[in-house]
């Protein structure tokens, strides 16, 4: 239950075994409401409702677990605008500022530089390794401490 709890929290620090053991499912959570969709578009409201609250409670835990993740990479959770809002605004921005002329061209290759950096976003989070002992956001879920070479 405290596991369960912990889901939910933007603070502190995740390792990468929590964040595999919880994204790959979650992460099914979010696309699970797209294949509904696709498979069956006609849903009562009620069964789209329901889908609609799981998909954004799915969305919820995924944002805190990389919140989390980044604590543990010593980075803000703020880069995460990098991963969710870019891959949206900037091809709407493109799409809706300029004339079909550019659009057309602008458009694949905005969608292409957009899915690498998500794509390079998502290998530090699952990767990469965190920062040895304690940082600004937390211990070391590790229980490592920081080897000061100065000293």
């Amino acid at each position: 239950m405290r596991r369960v709890l912990r889901l939910r929290r933007f603070t502190g620090r995740a390792r990468r075994r929590e964040y595999w053991s919880v994204a790959i499912p979650v992460n099914l959570a979010l696309a699970f409401p797209f294949w509904v969709y696709a498979r069956f578009p006609q849903l009562p409201g009620a069964l789209s409702t329901s889908i609609l609250v799981v998909w954004v409670v799915a969305f919820v835990l995924n944002y805190a677990l990389a919140a989390r993740r980044l604590h543990d990479l010593g980075r803000s959770a703020w880069w995460l605008l990098v991963l969710y809002v870019l891959p949206l605004a900037v091809p709407l921005i493109i799409y809706n500022l300029l004339s079909p002329s550019w659009r057309d061209t602008l458009f694949g290759w905005v969608s292409v530089a957009t899915f690498v950096i998500v794509l390079g976003g998502l290998v530090v989070l699952g990767f990469v390794a965190g920062n040895a002992g304690p940082n600004r956001y937390g211990a070391d879920p590790k229980g490592r401490m920081a080897l000061d070479v100065f000293d």
